[in-house]
């Protein structure tokens, strides 16, 4: 019902992303790169050729939330919707969070968490990353 939250398990409002992509296999093709250090320096993604990728990449297909699984102590949380119609990647680096149906990613807990509510719990391994509440 509008206007009432409830409690849930993250995996409820999220599905992890684990589909992998060697851009080394498509040298010609563009991509569009979400990385740390594009995080870091603008937070906008790279455009960057499969032969200038040196390994493989998580494909993101539409909205999701990258979460990054280094140094917890710099939180790193990166709401995306691919920007062009080149195939979109994230390094592995990141947990890719695709919101389920009728759940707006603005309002997941993972996209204000702080470094004890989340980034703490990325230590864990990923498949139990669902089971954390929100």
């Amino acid at each position: 019902m509008v206007g009432e939250w409830r409690e849930a398990r993250l995996g409820e409002l999220v599905q992890l992303q684990r589909m992998l992509i060697n851009p080394a296999d498509h040298p010609d093709e563009l991509f569009e790169y979400y990385s740390i250090p594009a995080y870091d320096s603008d937070r906008r993604p790279t455009l960057a050729k499969g032969s200038e990728i040196g390994s493989s990449k998580f494909a993101i297909q539409g909205e999701a939330i990258l979460v990054s699984k280094l140094n917890p102590r710099f939180p790193r949380v990166w709401h995306v919707a691919p920007r062009t119609k080149l195939r979109a990647i994230a390094s592995t680096e990141f947990l890719i969070l695709k919101p389920r149906d009728r759940v707006d990613s603005r309002f997941t807990p993972i996209s204000s968490c702080a470094e004890v509510a989340c980034h703490g719990y990325l230590r864990k391994p990923p498949a139990r990353f669902d089971q954390r509440r929100s």
